[in-house]
């Protein structure tokens, strides 16, 4: 995105509340970010997503939601992030 990219010095997080199950590839890599503040705001974000990881129901299975719940997997995140 225009952020990683360093054309912005901002993140939309509204944008990303609005993708739902689809947005957590994008998000997991500024859960580690620089700026306290990205960082933050994308825990928070992640943490509204919680049936990414806690519903395996079979009627719930979609793509995205499989794909977040990898992008969460590889970067390590078991449970989800506390807030401090």
């Amino acid at each position: 995105g225009r952020y990683t990219a360093g054309v912005s010095n901002t993140v939309d997080f509204t944008a990303f509340s609005n993708l739902s199950d689809s947005m957590v590839p994008y998000l997991t890599p500024l859960l580690e970010d620089k700026s306290p503040v990205i960082a933050k705001d994308a825990k928070e974000l992640i943490n509204e997503c919680e049936t990414v990881l806690n519903d395996t129901r079979w009627q719930t299975f979609t793509f995205a939601r499989q794909r977040a719940r990898q992008a969460l997997l590889d970067a390590g995140i078991q449970q989800l992030p506390k807030l401090n």
